[in-house]
């Protein structure tokens, strides 16, 4: 159940960082790529972290 919670937090707080920047004026293309790099660079801390726990 931990593992959702924390996949579901990270998409939501990519999405929000996307929402911020296109409040920004900045372009969709722009917002949602740099929403979507947020997105994997989380989970791929959070993966990480993850391992580290079970060993």
């Amino acid at each position: 159940m931990k593992y959702i919670l924390q996949i579901v937090g990270v998409f939501f707080i990519g999405a929000i960082i996307g929402f911020i920047l296109l409040s920004f004026g900045l372009s969709v293309d722009i917002s949602m790529m740099i929403g979507t790099v947020a997105i994997l660079i989380l989970a791929y801390l959070v993966t990480k972290q993850n391992n580290k726990e079970r060993k």
